[in-house]
């Protein structure tokens, strides 16, 4: 009320939206007077006075606005009994001062659709109040957001089109949309499912958009057009049941249905509706404010001024292959109705209300994932009816976005902070929660994923690790006579991993009980019978056949120096003092290569390299050390690297340090793949007690392109460390490693894009949809295996015109977040502006970079322009093109033979696996087995935007039908992600 009568006495009398840009004009121009008046004293003191009244007006505008976004905003953050007089008074507030800032109102009520889906009622009761104060409102803000959701369909920015729609049903309660316009729409998503040769997740999102809008405006539409509601629910009906859902077991948490069914999330969504309109469309979970108001809205004396409106006509836009549609979901269960206290209530499974309490609080976390004291804050400030166990559904959410599939939607971290964070804000009552939670999943790690079951180590060694370690280990002793392959074992190995990585060992070794140290495992006689030693090694690691004790507890990471022991001194143990001592000596790589050369081949006792004269040309400054001998000795790249890795064992700087000392004596030396291989194992027996340090030095031998990416991957599957093929560090390397490779093609395609706009190229690209997307290829998978160049590009004229269209609603977005910082806003209302960022898979900050970074080429550009001439620039900008292109279809090609060696590497091991069980008679089904074929589903699902773009060369090359039916359908189920 205060900033309202400010802006009657200031403002009074404008009247329409140009004379606000014509104050920005006034103000633009006033700083350049008022600068050259500072440089010039002649200037008259009265104009100076003059020009600097609109400078001030222009700064109470600010203000002004800044204010009215901050009652904007935090209009609903927490639901008080205050909350009704707050909406009409912002609304009167709103209505005062609507023409002056008609703009600025307008924008701020449609960012807040598209930021806080938790308080669409709130917001839909303000338009309500506002549509029956002034009578042009409903139909201007109406249309606004049907040109937003729109531009968000075309844009293929499918979550914040669906906020849109709910927003937009929602209306029908504030009598601003009719129900007529609003099952219309309805009806033209549910046509999408009479489309012919259409994918099934493109009709999935349009049907998800009914049902998650139905809650808000079911009870009305079953009032005023029943007949026509229920002819929607029978299309609806029809198409769940004849949906494919091959695709079902690669996204779910668990492979069993006990205790609770996996269900998929259309599924479960449309049973929760049935049940709602069962239940005559009642639900008691929604707040909707508009209901205090009906004096306002619906009972208003002068009646005729409310006026029901239709929505503007929505084209759908048309399937392309290029679209890239949400992927399906499962809906993660984790408690029923017997694991909550008795004094609370916990929703059924199929219950709307299950539904809408998980929607606000996933929501919100979505909101506030920047903030996670902000988050926890308002989790605990969700107003629950009829006693519902708020904290266990906190936790379910919070552990079902952990171990969504294909990946978590934020930082795994940030739900490991967030759970610290509700873990301080009440001691009392949700730690008790979280470990049951714990336990219950403890009990489950049978049919949990092996990412999963990752990502849970991962967490809860980050939990311990700020509660001192504390746990009651004892009670998890029993499960320690499993086989040391079993989920339970790995799950509690890996942990103590992990924790040792955010301590130290011996901080491990004290808070871990003795019983976990030597463990008695005693082998099956029928075992003895039949396992080979490929079985042998699969199934019984870390065991060899004589052994009968394992340990859960990490060894002590110390090095290990084969060449040092005495008892039993091996071939090169003399060599080893003398490499040891040159390296401790600072020695040059040229002296060192020297004493290398010294080292006889242990094949055919021959030297590897001729002198160092012979083959080393001058090392300078911009010069290396080059070799045209390509010949093999094990021995000399052994002693090399384990001598190396020894010497800078203190530290990881202090192994940094030496690979870059030697790194052009590693050039000379690692040729070929095989010799990567020798690197890579050598360095496993250096480090094998020390996980942490082997992933960093693959990692960092990849960066310094020591070894290749294709190495790593056929060292994994060697039969030298096969004893470790399923612990998660393996995995943790693999990832780097396709991570390093996907952001190396990326790069180039980025590169492309900004040298293809400068230069006005007709670029065959397809919009990329996710930071680690790199040109998605269309789904009718109509790659040419005879033509690869053509893998990757499709030239269609209509994608080119998307970009543009796309460029210049980003543009235009730039424009108004510009205008917006210039606002006073508070700490809150800037984290809320960053879920933009967060929509979508962040398609926005990629655009917004890439806007940014072309405003920096294209400044470089126009200098170069005005200094050479156009001609000669575009000339060279076609020249670096040419280079960029080839090094991408390069990075493509490497991309390619990648996933190639992975999955002919996953089939090659698991084929024989497979045939020796059935050779022997035996059940495949072994924890082994598990891991393994765990592990190529995560392979598939953690980087299916890439795998996507060379399905067709799998699928006729590796993944055919000649293999075995356990590793195709996995490949089939994959495959049906998209179809």
């Amino acid at each position: 009320l205060i900033i309202e009568e400010k802006m009657k006495g200031r403002h009074g009398g404008y009247s329409d939206d140009e004379n606000n840009d014509t104050t920005t004009t006034k103000r633009s121009s006033h700083r350049h007077k008022h600068h050259h008046h500072q440089s010039n004293n002649n200037h008259n003191n009265d104009k100076f006075d003059n020009q600097k009244r609109p400078k001030v007006e222009s700064a109470e505008d600010d203000d002004f606005e800044g204010k009215l976004q901050s009652l904007i905003f935090n209009l609903g953050e927490k639901i008080t009994p205050s909350l009704d007089q707050a909406l009409r008074d912002l609304s009167i507030v709103l209505c005062n001062n609507l023409t002056k800032h008609k703009k600025t109102i307008f924008n701020l009520l449609n960012q807040c659709i598209a930021l806080l889906p938790e308080r669409i009622t709130i917001y839909t009761s303000l338009i309500g109040l506002l549509h029956a104060a002034i009578i042009t409102f409903g139909q201007e803000f109406i249309d606004l957001c049907v040109s937003t959701l729109k531009d968000h369909l075309q844009q293929y920015k499918f979550e914040l089109a669906q906020r849109y729609v709910q927003f937009l049903s929602d209306l029908v309660n504030v009598r601003l949309v009719s129900t007529q316009s609003i099952l219309q729409l309805y009806e033209n998503f549910i046509q999408t499912t009479c489309e012919t040769d259409v994918l099934q997740v493109r009709t999935d999102f349009y049907i998800s958009c009914v049902l998650v809008s139905l809650p808000f405006n079911g009870k009305m539409l079953s009032e005023k057009q029943s007949v026509e509601l229920n002819r929607l629910l029978y299309m609806i009906n029809k198409y769940v049941n004849k949906r494919s859902k091959i695709h079902v077991p690669i996204l779910q948490v668990w492979t069993s249905i006990e205790p609770h069914p996996q269900e998929e999330y259309l599924d479960c969504l449309w049973n929760q509706i049935k049940r709602l309109n069962q239940d005559d469309w009642n639900e008691s979970q929604i707040y909707r404010p508009y209901q205090t108001f009906n004096d306002t809205l619906f009972d208003s004396v002068d009646q005729q001024v409310v006026i029901t409106h239709d929505l503007p006509n929505l084209f759908i836009p048309p399937h392309q292959d290029y679209t890239i549609y949400p992927l399906p979901k499962i809906v993660f269960r984790m408690f029923d109705y017997t694991d909550v206290p008795e004094q609370y209530v916990l929703p059924g499974a199929h219950s709307i209300e299950r539904y809408l309490v998980e929607e606000e609080i996933a929501n919100i976390i979505h909101t506030y994932h920047i903030e996670r004291k902000d988050c926890a804050i308002h989790l605990t400030q969700i107003k629950t009816k009829n006693k519902i166990p708020l904290n266990y559904m906190i936790i379910e959410v919070i552990f079902g976005h952990l171990f969504m599939l294909p990946r978590a939607p934020h930082l795994e971290l940030f739900y490991g902070s967030l759970l610290l964070e509700l873990c301080k804000l009440q001691p009392s009552t949700l730690p008790p929660v979280l470990a049951q939670a714990v336990e219950m999943l403890f009990e489950r790690l049978h049919s949990m994923k092996a990412c999963c079951i990752e990502r849970f180590a991962k967490w809860f060694a980050y939990h311990l690790s700020n509660f001192q370690f504390t746990w009651a280990w004892q009670d998890w002793i029993d499960c320690l006579e499993d086989n040391p392959e079993s989920p339970k074992i790995k799950f509690i190995r890996e942990t103590f991993q992990k924790c040792m990585r955010l301590s130290f060992h011996q901080r491990v070794i004290d808070f871990v009980p003795e019983p976990f140290y030597k463990i008695p495992y005693c082998v099956k006689d029928q075992s003895k019978e039949f396992f080979s030693e490929t079985i042998c090694k699969f199934i019984l690691y870390p065991l060899k056949r004589n052994e009968c004790v394992h340990s859960v507890v990490p060894n002590k990471p110390s090095p290990i120096f084969k060449y040092e022991e005495s008892d039993r001194p091996i071939v090169g143990s003399d060599f080893a003092q003398i490499i040891i001592k040159k390296i401790k000596d600072r020695v040059t790589p040229e002296e060192l290569l020297c004493e290398l050369n010294k080292i006889p081949n242990a094949k055919d006792e021959q030297l590897i390299l001729s002198s160092a004269s012979t083959i080393m040309r001058t090392i300078g400054s911009s010069s290396s050390i080059t070799t045209n001998n390509t010949i093999y000795n094990p021995l000399q790249i052994d002693l090399f690297v384990s001598s190396l890795l020894w010497v800078g064992s203190k530290s990881f700087t202090h192994s940094f340090a030496a690979l870059a000392k030697y790194h052009q004596l590693f050039k000379i030396l690692i040729e070929t793949e095989e010799q990567q291989i020798q690197v890579l194992k050598s360095m496993f027996d250096v480090w094998s007690n020390h996980q942490q340090m082997m992933v960093m030095l693959v990692d960092k031998m990849i960066k310094t392109q020591i070894i290749e990416c294709s190495s790593v991957t056929n060292w994994m599957f060697s039969r030298e460390i096969a004893q470790d093929l399923t612990n998660f560090y393996i995995w943790e390397i693999l990832s780097s490693t396709i991570d390093k490779m996907n952001r190396q093609v990326e790069k180039y395609y980025n590169e492309l894009i900004d040298l293809s706009r400068q230069i006005h190229l007709t670029v065959t690209t397809i919009p990329v949809t996710s930071s680690s997307s790199i040109l998605i290829t269309n789904n009718n998978n109509t790659e040419n295996n005879n033509h690869d160049q053509n893998e990757n590009k499709t030239l269609i004229d209509d994608i080119v015109k998307q970009e543009e269209k796309m460029d210049e609603d980003d543009n235009e977005q730039v424009k108004i977040k510009e205008e917006q910082t210039s606002t006073n806003v508070s700490n809150t209302n800037k984290q809320l502006k960053r879920r933009l960022s967060s929509d979508d898979e962040g398609n926005n900050d990629d655009e917004m970079n890439e806007n940014s970074k072309q405003t920096k080429i294209n400044t470089i550009d126009i200098d170069k322009e005005q200094r050479y001439g156009i001609g000669e620039v575009k000339s060279e900008l076609h020249e670096k093109y040419d280079i960029i292109e080839e090094r991408y279809q390069h990075g493509c090609d490497q991309q390619k033979k990648l996933y190639l060696i992975i999955f002919q590497r996953f089939i090659m091991s698991l084929s024989d696996y497979l045939n020796e069980c059935e050779n022997k008679n035996i059940d495949h089904n072994t924890p082994w087995f598990k891991w393994i074929i765990e592990r190529l589903q995560d392979i598939f699902l953690s980087y299916h935007e890439q795998v996507f773009q060379y399905v067709s060369t799998f699928e006729s090359l590796i993944f055919t039908s000649d293999i075995d039916f356990c590793i195709l359908e996995v490949f089939q189920q994959f495959c049906a992600l998209r179809s």
